[in-house]
C-alpha cells in the first residue's frame, strides 16, 4: 500500500511540472537568414537552407502595396534588407507565418525605422511593451490624439492611415482648400509646419500679385506709347494732307493767274494791233488811231488851245491847223473828232486836202 501511495504521489508530481511546463511562455526563437524577397513593407521572406519563409514584423503594419504609400514601405524596406543577413527574433507563429522582431546589420529595428519614418502604423499593444517604440511614434501619437480625441485606451495604439494623396513625384501630401478655393498641399504627418507653409505660400502669392501687377502695368504703359505714337502719326498725316493741300491750292491760284496774265497779254496785244497806241509827245498827247493795221487819223492836242506840232513827229494828215482848229475849241476835247469817224474808218465830213 505504501509503495502504490509512492507511485501516485511521483504521477502527481510529474504531472503538475508537466502543466507548468506547458503554461510556461515559450522561448524567443533567434536566428540569422538572408532575405531574398519583400513582398511588402512589413513582410519579408527568408532563406533557411532550403526552405522559404515567411517573417511578418511584430506589431507594424505597413498600408497595401498597391497604395502610394504601401510601395514607398515596400521600397524601404527593400533598400535595406533585400539580399541581406539579418537577425531575426520570432515571437509567434500562426500557421506558416512568423511574427517577429527583425534587426538590420546595423543594429537597428526595423520596425522602429517604418515608424518613425511614417511609413507604418503600430498595432495594439506593441506600444505599451516596447520603450523604444514610444519613443519613436511618441511625437506623432500626441498629434493623433490632438486630432482624434477618440482615440484612448486602446484605440491610442492605433495610427489610422490618412486617404492616400499623391502627386506625380510619388511624394504623398495631405491636399486642403481654403475658402478662397486655394489649394493647399501639406506634407503628410507634418502638421506643425503648416503655418510656415501657409506664410511661404502667402509670400509666393503677394510675390506673384506683384509681378502680376508690375506685368499689367508695363502692358498699360506700352498700351499708351502705343496711342501716343499713332496720334503723333495721324498728326503727322493731317499736317502733310494740310500742307499737300496748299501747295494744290497754290498750284490751281498759279494757274489762275497764269491763265488771267495770258488774258491780258492777248487783249493787250489786240488793242495794240487793232485799237490804239499811246506815247507822249512835247506839248501835249500824240494819237494815232490804227484800223485793220494802218494808222487812219493823226492829232496832236495842244492843252493851251493853239496848234504846235513839235519838230521831228508826223504832219497832220488832213491839211493846215484851220482844220484841227475847226475841231478843237482849246480845251483839249477830242470828241468831235472821233465823232467824225465813220464806220468804214474814214473821215465822214471833211475832205482830205494837200499840204
Amino acid at each position: 500500500m505504501r509503495r502504490f501511495r509512492t507511485q501516485i504521489c511521483v504521477l502527481g508530481v510529474m504531472v503538475i511540472l508537466a502543466l507548468l511546463l506547458s503554461c510556461a511562455p515559450a522561448r524567443a526563437q533567434m536566428f540569422t537568414a538572408e532575405v531574398d524577397l519583400v513582398p511588402a513593407g512589413h513582410i519579408l521572406r527568408l532563406v533557411d537552407g532550403e526552405t522559404h519563409k515567411l517573417v511578418v514584423l511584430q506589431g507594424v503594419m505597413c498600408p497595401e502595396s498597391s497604395s502610394a504609400a504601401g510601395k514607398k514601405a515596400k521600397r524601404f524596406t527593400s533598400e535595406r534588407t533585400l539580399g541581406q543577413e539579418v537577425e531575426v527574433e520570432v515571437v509567434e507563429r500562426k500557421g506558416s507565418l512568423s511574427y517577429a522582431n527583425v534587426r538590420l546589420p546595423d543594429g537597428s529595428d526595423l520596425g522602429l525605422l517604418l515608424l518613425a519614418k511614417g511609413l507604418a502604423r503600430a498595432t495594439v499593444g506593441r506600444a505599451a511593451k516596447e520603450a523604444d517604440e514610444t519613443g519613436a511614434v511618441g511625437e506623432g501619437r500626441q498629434d493623433r490624439q490632438e486630432r482624434y480625441p477618440y482615440s484612448r485606451g486602446l484605440g491610442a495604439d492605433l495610427a489610422p492611415f490618412e486617404a492616400d494623396e499623391t502627386t506625380a513625384d510619388g511624394v504623398e501630401r495631405r491636399a486642403t482648400v481654403d475658402e478662397n478655393g486655394v489649394l493647399h498641399l501639406y506634407a503628410k504627418g507634418d502638421m506643425k509646419k503648416n503655418a510656415a507653409l501657409e506664410e511661404d505660400l502667402r509670400r509666393r502669392r503677394e510675390a506673384y500679385q506683384a509681378r502680376l501687377r508690375e506685368e499689367e502695368e508695363r502692358y498699360y504703359q506700352r498700351l499708351l506709347r502705343q496711342e501716343e505714337v499713332a496720334r503723333q502719326r495721324e498728326a503727322h498725316d493731317l499736317e502733310m494732307a494740310r500742307r499737300q493741300l496748299e501747295i494744290e491750292e497754290q498750284a490751281l491760284r498759279n494757274e489762275r493767274q497764269q491763265l488771267y496774265n495770258d488774258y491780258l497779254e492777248r487783249r493787250n496785244r489786240w488793242r495794240h494791233h487793232h485799237y490804239h497806241h499811246y506815247w507822249p509827245g512835247t506839248y501835249g498827247l500824240n494819237q494815232i488811231y490804227f484800223v485793220n493795221g494802218r494808222a487812219r487819223f493823226f492829232r496832236t492836242v495842244d492843252p493851251i488851245g493853239r496848234y504846235n506840232r513839235p519838230s521831228g513827229t508826223l504832219p497832220y494828215p488832213w491839211g493846215d491847223a484851220n482844220i484841227y482848229n475847226a475841231h478843237n475849241d482849246g480845251t483839249g476835247s477830242n470828241d468831235d473828232d472821233e465823232d467824225a469817224l465813220d464806220d468804214s474808218g474814214e473821215h465822214g465830213s471833211q475832205a482830205p486836202r494837200s499840204s
